[in-house]
């Protein structure tokens, strides 16, 4: 960095803006590290299906957590709504409340047979979901899968970002400057550890991971 770092335009992965974030942090003022905890629940929106994620899932759930599956099969045919989700959510009373689409290679084949917009159905689910968890006071919204986070962005309409502490590498915790009571958490599906949704919770409260 120090040879290239001035280059107007470089390519890479995003190990280089950790980088730069050395280079230049160096020549400038210490940034103050926006507060990581907020009040208010927490909603986990999960709809990528990577091992990583599958893992995260099931690491959520063996430690006591309320999940919820959302299964495009069904909302797609009706049987399942998301109004009917978010009640479900209400119902648990819990601070924290998983609604996940994440599963199986044979059973996401299954879904794009069936349905053959599964993911559109999917994402406009998890964005839905989104909106009115911050509208009901959900202050803290994780979620998993990029198209996922891209699908949850749009609908909350914020455009520019504080910069929190880090989870883990590459997924930091996000105050939109619009909203600083918000904790906003996006991964894509391959990031993080196997109890990085409990971590995830546990930071946007204010506690160390």
């Amino acid at each position: 960095m120090d040879v290239f770092g001035d280059i107007p335009f470089l390519t890479g992965g995003s190990g280089l803006m950790t980088e730069l974030g050395r280079k230049y942090r160096a020549a400038s003022a210490p940034a103050n590290i926006v507060e990581s905890g907020t009040h208010g629940k927490a909603i986990v929106l999960a709809g990528s299906c990577s091992v990583a994620t599958l893992r995260q899932v099931e690491a959520f759930q063996a430690a006591g957590g309320v999940s919820i599956k959302a299964d495009p099969i069904r909302l797609a045919d009706g049987s399942q709504t998301k109004e009917q989700i978010w009640q479900q959510i209400e119902d648990s009373r819990e601070e924290a409340v998983l609604v996940y689409s994440s599963d199986r290679p044979e059973q996401v084949r299954k879904a794009q047979e069936t349905v053959g917009n599964a993911a559109h159905v999917l994402e406009r689910t998890m964005a839905w979901l989104a909106q009115n968890a911050e509208k009901k006071g959900f202050n803290r919204i994780i979620v998993a899968g990029g198209e996922t986070s891209g699908a949850v962005t749009q609908a909350l309409g914020y455009n520019a970002y504080l910069i929190g502490q880090s989870i883990a590498p590459g997924v930091p915790i996000m105050v939109p400057v619009e909203n600083q009571k918000l904790r906003l958490v996006l991964k894509s599906g391959n990031f993080g550890q196997d109890d990085f949704f409990l971590r995830a919770i546990a930071m946007t409260r204010g506690e160390p991971a």
